[in-house]
């Protein structure tokens, strides 16, 4: 690996912002899980507000948080994606709040559902976000399934996101069951993608092949040996489930 990974809160999954916190600091204090910058995810039960985000800061003052995808604050729905920003506009407009309360130095969200929206769009709505968070913002992108129903879940597709210079968050788990269900690896292209200052978080975490289970990574993993052309600024979080056996 790159390094010891930072603390994705999503390897909490249930828990409270405060409680996953807790049991990161014990997953820190092993060794393997770093705790200078976090990120909270809609995995995390109960919502942020402007107090709880100002608690936050005050109770981790050498943490540096982050909101990834739709975190769960006030008008939280599950369906917001960067695809279907305009339907969840208020929810948006809250979250980026909590986002600078934080302080926070990026923001990244999923594509979403390809009905919503095309790559042009896509585009458009994370300068709409740039704007609206004060910070850069990055486009996570997805894996197939039977019904075809996410953007950026091709090569092709991550290759053409790429090629317009958007920034993303580059979940390597996404890229294995891509892998997988078509039994190609662009091996290239994940490095430029590592490679690349458009490049904002790694994500990673352990499955099957076949659906993000967020598992604990076990062995090795053909993206493992990629990680050494990260861009240096590129923060790498963990996402595996801590809370399994």
């Amino acid at each position: 690996m790159k390094s010891a990974a930072y603390a994705s809160l999503a390897a909490f999954p249930g828990k409270t912002v405060a409680e996953a916190m807790a049991l990161a600091g014990t997953a820190f204090a092993v060794g393997d899980m770093r705790l200078d910058q976090v990120q909270i995810g809609p995995q995390n039960a109960g919502a942020l507000d402007w107090l709880s985000a100002q608690a936050l800061q005050e109770a981790y003052p050498d943490t540096c948080f982050r909101l990834h995808a739709n975190a769960r604050v006030d008008g939280w729905s599950s369906l917001a994606d960067l695809a279907s920003l305009q339907h969840h506009a208020g929810y948006f407009i809250e979250l980026a709040k909590i986002s600078l309360v934080l302080e926070a130095p990026a923001y990244t969200l999923h594509a979403g559902l390809r009905r919503n929206a095309g790559m042009a769009t896509l585009q458009s709505n994370l300068l709409i976000c740039e704007e609206l968070f004060e910070c850069p913002v990055g486009v996570e992108g997805m894996y197939p399934t039977d019904n075809d129903r996410y953007n950026v879940s091709t090569w092709q597709e991550y290759r053409a996101m790429f090629d317009r210079g958007m920034r993303y968050a580059l979940d390597l788990s996404h890229l294995n069951i891509l892998a997988c269900k078509t039994g190609v690896r662009d091996d290239g292209l994940v490095r430029e993608m590592l490679a690349s200052e458009q490049c904002l978080e790694i994500h990673v975490s352990g499955n099957d092949g076949e659906t993000d289970q967020h598992t604990p990574i076990v062995g090795e993993t053909w993206w493992m040996r990629l990680l050494e052309y990260a861009h240096p600024a590129a923060v790498m979080f963990t996402e595996e489930n801590r809370l399994r056996r």
